[in-house]
């Protein structure tokens, strides 16, 4: 049987390395490949009749934020914190690809333009009822022109079945001297790397939810092809895992234990959690 070419950077260089059940689909499994060129991991969309924009739009609209009133957030002021100090300068003005109902666009100060491309219908008119101008197409299609001190993509990427597209048009809506923040799941960790070893599926292998899974290696290789440095980059554990969940108090100490870790510990500047968090700057 012949292998999909990659589905990162179009390379013929790939081969099957497993299989996984996706946790949506539990009937159906799918084939887990590797490229040799890019170095990244993928799932090829094709390889089942599955309607992806359906099954990505019905997991989307089951989180309970999609309805929720909107509440600051320790968690996304920290971001705005972050991108504030890196850029060492005056912004003007933030893009947010993925913005979901605008909850990190709803951190920045009025004086800032804000805007957010948000592709499901009911995020996106939440977001608007904020105040926000929100793009309700894929951001790669709009004819939109403009350039922004601020590009961010938290947590979208992974999703995309044409994602050097996605990519380029991230790259044409900074401005000069402005920066471009990624967030997404990195198998090049100590936490996925561990759970393979133990027979586990990594949480982030999720068919057909995740279907790309980036090395850091290529998005630099791609970015600095497109005029920009990376300036820093962090791994959290996004708080993804709570082994006191179900205990009130336990729960809580857990939580703020690993929220300082994200936030303060030298273990942030290496790989062994799953959330990458890469920042960039347009020369």
């Amino acid at each position: 049987m012949t292998t999909p070419k990659c589905l990162i950077c179009n390379a013929s260089n790939t081969g099957a390395i497993g299989t996984v059940k996706s946790p949506q689909l539990p009937d159906i499994l799918f084939t887990h490949y590797a490229c040799g060129t890019c170095g990244s991991r993928f799932i090829d969309p094709t390889e089942h009749d599955v309607d992806l924009v359906e099954e990505n739009e019905k997991f989307s609209l089951d989180e309970h934020h999609v309805r929720a009133e909107f509440t600051p957030n320790p968690y996304w002021m920290h971001e705005v914190n972050t991108i504030t100090a890196l850029k060492g300068g005056p912004i003007k003005s933030v893009l947010d690809c993925g913005c979901r109902t605008g909850d990190f666009l709803m951190h920045w100060p009025k004086t800032v333009s804000r805007t957010g491309v948000e592709i499901v219908p009911e995020a996106a008119k939440v977001a608007e009822g904020r105040g926000l101008t929100v793009i309700n197409q894929p951001l790669e299609e709009t004819d939109v022109t403009s350039t922004y001190d601020v590009v961010t993509c938290y947590a979208i990427l992974e999703h995309l079945t044409a994602p050097e597209k996605v990519l380029g048009a991230l790259t044409k809506s900074v401005d000069k001297d402005g920066l471009l923040v990624i967030m997404i799941p990195s198998f090049e960790t100590f936490k996925a790397r561990l759970l393979g070893m133990l027979g586990m599926r990594w949480h982030q292998l999720y068919p057909p939810f995740h279907l790309c899974f980036f090395s850091r290696k290529y998005l630099d290789n791609y970015l600095a092809e497109h005029g920009f440095e990376r300036i820093k980059s962090v791994y959290t554990s996004g708080g993804m895992f709570n082994p006191f969940s179900n205990v009130p108090l336990l729960g809580k100490i857990w939580t703020k234990g690993m929220t300082i870790i994200d936030r303060y510990s030298p273990t942030r500047f290496l790989p062994i959690f799953d959330h990458m968090y890469l920042y960039y700057r347009k020369k």
